[in-house]
């Protein structure tokens, strides 16, 4: 039966090997996981960084668009006065050879030349709006971007950390269990071997306690009936309590004076006669 029992615990302790590999294998798989879920949120990154990158590019082509919108307006207006003044030129009918037509001619070139000076003046300062514009809302998409992709970041990282962490205890807590198993079956075959050795086993163990248990309640209680039964380490004492003793008499009535009292051994006993519809009471 010890070996057999022996044989058991060895054979448990080599099935808490192949569970113990069983989660080492589980740890490595959570572990490719894990793996594969940071590349996933990567990978999501990535495809939010190219949206942003396309965000960036469409603000860029909208405001050139409303610049070379801007700029078509001035260019219509400048040749609107260029035009109104050439007219203005034309109905005034200036001759070339006369010194009054030359000085309003002078004159018209002039105010044609500040008109021009005033459209590219205008050119610039529009052009410089829109490209300070421009620098500001690319700033800040950049600074947008920037807060997106740390905080998709910062997401993905406490997400993977999180369930890494609760996989972790999970299998932290099924080694232990194994390792505790492992650790008993482990100590219950050695106290196997020891049994073994000692050439005894717990039942027998139990009923030389029962016997050592038997003689010494028969020392104490000498007057007690001990009595073992051998059957998984149970005894049996009966206690002897004390005796009933009965006197015959023959009476034709009862009364409390039939009640006596007795000694025995030092030990007084109360005595009632009691009657039981006959002549005679005992």
């Amino acid at each position: 039966q010890l070996e057999s029992e022996l044989t058991k615990a060895k054979e448990q302790g080599q099935k808490l090997k192949e569970e113990y590999k069983k989660i080492r294998q589980k740890e490595k798989e959570l572990k490719i996981q894990y793996t594969q879920k940071i590349q996933e949120e990567r990978k999501k990154i990535k495809e939010e960084y190219a949206n942003l990158k396309e965000k960036e590019k469409t603000i860029k082509l909208e405001l050139e668009q409303k610049f070379k919108l801007q700029q078509e307006k001035l260019q219509v207006k400048f040749e609107k006065e260029k035009q109104r003044a050439l007219n203005q030129v034309r109905k005034e009918g200036i001759k070339i050879g006369s010194e009054k037509e030359k000085a309003r001619a002078e004159k018209l070139r002039t105010e044609l030349e500040k008109i021009k000076q005033n459209h590219d003046l205008s050119m610039q300062k529009l052009k410089e709006k829109f490209q300070k514009q421009e620098q500001m809302a690319l700033k800040k998409l950049e600074r947008q971007k920037q807060r997106e992709l740390k905080q998709a970041r910062l997401e993905a990282l406490k997400a993977g950390i999180e369930k890494q962490k609760s996989r972790t205890e999970k299998v932290e807590k099924m080694v232990e269990k194994l390792r505790k198993a492992r650790d008993e079956a482990i100590e219950r075959a050695k106290q196997l071997e020891e049994m073994i050795k000692k050439g005894t086993t717990p039942q027998i163990e139990g009923l030389d306690f029962e016997k050592e248990l038997a003689n010494q309640l028969k020392q104490r209680f000498p007057e007690d009936e001990i009595k073992p039964t051998g059957k998984k380490g149970d005894i049996i004492q009966t206690v002897q309590v004390g005796n009933i003793n009965s006197y015959p008499m023959t009476l034709k009535t009862f009364s409390n004076r039939n009640s006596s009292t007795a000694t025995t051994e030092g030990v007084q006993y109360n005595i009632t006669f009691v009657t039981a519809g006959f002549d005679y009471a005992l």
